[in-house]
């Protein structure tokens, strides 16, 4: 990479760079370490036999330049204004490669009955003291091919990895406008955005194309009776996410310190993270929120040293200053809007890879009533509309006489938020002086100091017996959810000694 900064005027800076990125397909350590599915013929490529390389024949790209521009101008003494944009390549999302048989393979030993002992291909008892036997590796033809239709191998989930595989890239970019103000305070607003191009999602061609066909709207059945998935790993999908940001920052002064951030944010895609599609014989119903998204979210923390004792404004001796002085007191408040959850039914649409949704027939009410695990409340109203309509909300269309289901449901993906979530983490620390060289550091830290609950997503499956019960929380996954918190309180004492 190579990368510049330009002083234009007194009043304008600008960063430029450019940076190159280069992903060769992967090669195993040996061959036969990679195993590509060909869904053109049904047959299974391995790598480093035969004519078959071994890349795979993945096609290598070296136009992966990532440049970056950023800016700052100085509207007056006390206002900045600050953008930039910047481009980046995405790697290969994870282990899942070429790994089908060969490379992956099962050596079982069955029971002879319920309670019987194991035996060996061969008809032998095994036991602790013969151990098992050397695992059966499968038989590699010369030329590296092997027909994925032979018994064992058709009702195997595959992957393919596509040749003309090309990573994508997420392009980012932002302005923001800064501002000083009286005492000690700044406050910022800017809007940041990303757009990303190929995103890779886990994409299934096996999937359903005929609503209510079963596996006959599979295309592999039909064309080679295989009834278990195809994943083609990956495909390109685009994805967006588009936000305003607000902070006001009071700079550490008088031993105190506060940042309070509000980001206000919308992310729209076609798929979780590697994930598949929500519907595949009408993707673009996939196209909705994803599934990290909370609207909003608020962020407040502060620092406070207690204005007693030595070097303070109180209480600089005396009883008062060993009291009083050297306390410190800390806090975080998080509070996020609910995630997105998809309203579902227990009734199958017989086509897989889509899922039927309910229709929707008014507005929905929202109780914020929690069931817990025996209790009968709905955390939304399930039985009526607002302002008032004597039939339920959500309706599913009943079965044909044929038994098949007219239609999809008007309810789409993520259209609907789940509870949102609120977290206070709270420590005081207390410094003492021993002696001028010696320095004891007393510290309570505590993570969820209220001890509040963060409930999980109402069950949204139209007919099951739990439809609109709030039974769950996140239980030490609100780490995850961007909060310091780890679940149900938690506190710590730690005492550091310096010397």
């Amino acid at each position: 990479y190579v990368q510049d900064k330009w002083q234009v005027s007194p009043k304008l800076t600008i960063d430029l760079g450019l940076r190159h990125d280069y992903y060769p397909p992967a090669t195993p350590r040996q061959r036969g370490g990679f195993a590509n599915y060909d869904w053109n013929t049904n047959t299974i490529i391995v790598a480093g036999y035969g004519n078959n390389p071994m890349n795979l024949g993945r096609k290598t790209y070296y136009t992966g330049f990532a440049p970056r521009v950023g800016l700052a101008y100085r509207l007056d003494t006390k206002t900045v204004l600050r953008g930039g944009f910047g481009l980046s390549w995405i790697p290969f999302p994870d282990n899942t490669y070429a790994y089908n048989f060969p490379v992956k393979q099962i050596n079982s030993y069955p029971f002879t009955n319920t309670y019987g002992q194991s035996q060996s291909p061969t008809g032998g008892f095994l036991s602790m003291s013969t151990g098992f036997p050397a695992p059966t590796p499968a038989v590699i033809p010369d030329n590296g091919i092997i027909n994925a239709g032979i018994p064992g191998l058709l009702s195997q989930t595959v992957n393919y990895i596509p040749l003309d595989y090309h990573e994508g890239y997420i392009q980012t970019w932002n302005i923001a406008l800064q501002r000083q103000l009286p005492r000690n305070f700044t406050i910022e607003a800017a809007y940041v955005a990303n757009h990303t191009v190929r995103a890779p999602v886990n994409y299934n061609l096996n999937a359903s194309f005929l609503f209510n066909s079963g596996s006959n709207g599979k295309p592999f059945f039909l064309k080679y009776n295989k009834n278990t998935d195809a994943n083609y790993r990956y495909a390109g999908y685009s994805n967006n996410y588009n936000s305003l940001q607000v902070k006001a920052d009071r700079r550490f002064s008088g031993g105190f310190l506060l940042t309070t951030a509000y980001t206000w944010g919308h992310a729209l895609g076609y798929s979780a993270e590697d994930g598949g599609l929500w519907n595949y014989l009408q993707p673009r119903r996939s196209y909705a929120r994803l599934d990290f998204e909370r609207r909003h979210t608020f962020v407040q923390s502060y620092v406070y040293e207690l204005p007693f004792g030595k070097g303070k404004k109180y209480l600089t001796g005396g009883v008062g200053r060993w009291v009083l002085g050297g306390w410190q007191l800390n806090g975080v408040l998080s509070l996020m809007t609910g995630r997105p959850i998809p309203f579902g039914t227990n009734v199958s649409a017989n086509t897989p890879g889509s899922s039927l949704t309910p229709d929707q027939r008014g507005p929905i009410s929202i109780t914020h009533d929690v069931a817990g695990t025996i209790g009968t409340a709905t955390w939304f109203d399930t039985t009526g509309c607002v302002p008032v309509v004597t039939a339920s909300c959500f309706l599913q269309q009943p079965l044909d006489a044929d038994g098949k289901t007219p239609h999809f449901g008007n309810l789409g993906r993520n259209n609907f938020s789940g509870p949102g979530l609120g977290n206070v983490d709270f420590s005081i620390f207390r410094k003492f002086e021993v002696t001028e060289r010696i320095k004891v550091e007393f510290r309570a830290e505590s993570t969820n100091v209220t001890n509040s609950p963060a409930f999980g997503n109402p069950n949204t499956t139209l007919g099951d017996a739990n439809f609109g019960k709030l039974t769950g929380t996140l239980a030490g996954l609100i780490t995850n959810q961007g909060v310091g918190g780890t679940g149900p309180r938690a506190i710590n004492l730690g005492l550091k000694v310096t010397f």
